[in-house]
């Protein structure tokens, strides 16, 4: 049934009032888009115009919605017959532009509400580094950033010269990162283009290793001009993130105990039998873990997939004197899927063996790495005992 008003003007009333209900959703959608990291890449794919990059779009947002819910109640109004028997229709239309239009305010108070603005800016040879942080702090995170890039471009062959420097956003403390980027999760550090987004973690014994994690994201991304499948994405991010800095030099390949995912190696119960493990859940098939199909749940075993997704990538680029080095640069031009894995490292079931000793290998060194991380501090700890004295 065609719902008739009585005259146009309450005719166009009910039309801007629906156009600004639909205007609301429309931003609604667009806001839940950029807002949330997992739907970066359709954000991205509206992202066309400048003016979305830039960090003053969402008070625009907040603005219209405001406005929006002003303009939708006045107008909306209008289109309220003065006939008491027509009222309860008319006020469903009224609705339909407040409710959506007082949602967008909501969500754009909170925007403006968690909207985080940065204490200082430095900018280093490679990159712009707005930060909450402290200058001393932030000016060492610049450094380890430069050192990661300095060996990134040393490792990767091919790789292209960005237009503009790449962009970084330090956060203070935890809370404050996660209180900006509305994050409920775990969730340390994550690069959605074009910033990467970290905290200073003040008290662990590495700082910047969520840092370096996400800017190798951010490198793979923007410099390399990689499309990476996930487990090549996260294995190449872990292999650089957890290689140990030392003199603000990125040693590649040497593991840091204090990075993630490293810490958990020396939890994987691997018995040194393959197939038991496999048969125990213990190991991910190969094929699983480069296929990205069957297997456990991600959900439950998020640790065990890093776990493998690293020691992977670390195989592939430091086994036998890098025998897989260049061929893993290929595999990377192409994407990591499981066939362009066969084709240039080899079949699945024989790489996985050699793999699986390679494992073995890695947590042979964390043991003694850990030891000599337990004596040092140890050491530290008998002499701060003696300046007391």
């Amino acid at each position: 049934m065609s719902v008739r008003f009585p005259n146009r003007r309450r005719g166009i009333a009910h039309a801007v009032g629906s156009a600004i209900a639909l205007t609301s959703i429309l931003m609604c959608g667009a806001y839940i888009a950029t807002r949330l990291p997992q739907l970066s890449r359709v954000a991205e794919s509206f992202a066309l115009h400048p003016w979305w990059k830039t960090a003053n779009w969402m008070r625009a947002i907040a603005i219209s919605g405001m406005i929006g819910i002003i303009i939708g109640f006045v107008v909306s109004l209008q289109s309220v017959p003065a006939d008491p028997s027509k009222r309860t229709r008319a006020f469903n239309y009224v609705r339909m532009g407040i409710y959506p239009a007082a949602f967008i305010g909501f969500l754009a108070w909170d925007a403006n509400r968690r909207s985080w603005k940065p204490s200082l800016t430095i900018e280093t040879a490679n990159y712009v580094i707005q930060s909450s942080a402290t200058e001393e702090q932030t000016e060492q995170i610049g450094r380890i950033a430069e050192a990661l890039h300095f060996a990134y471009h040393n490792f990767v062959p091919d790789l292209k010269t960005p237009e503009a420097k790449l962009k970084m956003k330090l956060y203070r403390t935890r809370e404050e990162f996660r209180f900006a980027n509305r994050i409920n999760g775990w969730a340390e550090a994550f690069y959605q283009r074009p910033y990467c987004h970290q905290y200073y973690a003040a008290d662990d014994p590495n700082p910047f290793h969520w840092m370096t994690h996400e800017a190798t994201h951010q490198l793979n991304a923007e410099v390399a001009g990689l499309h990476l499948h996930r487990w090549l994405d996260e294995g190449v991010a872990c292999y650089f993130g957890a290689s140990r800095v030392a003199n603000e030099q990125v040693k590649l390949g040497l593991m840091d105990a204090n990075a993630y995912p490293v810490w958990g190696l020396g939890e994987w119960d691997i018995s040194g039998d393959l197939e038991r493990d496999k048969n125990d859940n213990v190991m991910i098939p190969l094929k699983t873990i480069v296929s990205g199909k069957g297997g456990p749940s991600l959900d439950d075993r998020f640790n065990d997939y890093y776990l493998h997704w690293w020691s992977l990538a670390h195989f592939l680029f430091e086994f036998r004197k890098a025998q897989h080095r260049d061929a893993t640069f290929a595999l990377m031009s192409e994407g990591g899927s499981l066939e362009a894995f066969e084709k240039h490292i080899g079949p699945a079931g024989e790489v996985e063996k050699d793999w699986y000793i390679h494992i073995t290998t890695l947590k042979t060194r964390e043991i003694q790495l850990t030891q000599d991380l337990r004596i040092r501090k140890l050491r530290t700890h008998q002499t701060d005992d003696n300046d007391e004295r």
